[in-house]
């Protein structure tokens, strides 16, 4: 009878332990960059909505976003008030974080009535604290242009 020996049992265990380890770090990486995806096209839509409140004058106001590390908020007006009872708050999974560059100090994108166009250009940037995967980058432009750079 022939068998195998004990060095042949613990290499194929080592390769199967091996394609393991990349099969569940590739599977994780698609899982992180799906979440990121969702989390650029949620901040996209509140970013959409804010503009179109703001064309069509819904309750003659303007509309905009705040952002911080790890929420952005939706407002009615040109300023962001913590206090108001119309603010809708997202946080973000504590996996993920906002940075963005936007010209003033405030961290707020409002929309114009009417015309839809930004009081600021701005580049937003959701990024994974392990840096797995690339961060995502959206922009507005002073047009009101909302974009996803992939």
């Amino acid at each position: 009878m022939k068998g195998f020996t004990l060095l042949e049992v613990i290499f194929s265990l080592a390769i199967i332990a091996i394609l393991t380890g990349m099969v569940t770090t590739s599977f994780r990486t698609a899982q992180i960059k799906k979440e990121q995806q969702g989390i650029v096209q949620s901040i996209t839509a509140s970013l959409e909505k804010q503009k179109s409140d703001s064309q069509t004058g819904k309750d003659g106001s303007n509309y905009g976003v705040r952002f911080a590390t790890s929420s952005y908020m939706t407002f009615k007006g040109t300023a962001y008030a913590s206090t108001s009872a119309s603010n809708i708050v997202t946080t973000l999974d504590s996996n993920f974080q906002i940075s963005e560059t936007i010209t003033n100090s405030t961290n707020v994108i409002y929309f114009s009535k009417l015309t839809g166009g930004a009081n600021e250009t701005a580049t937003i940037t959701v990024s994974h604290i392990t840096d797995r995967v690339p961060p995502a980058l959206l922009t507005v432009e002073s047009s009101g242009a909302i974009s996803v750079i992939e």
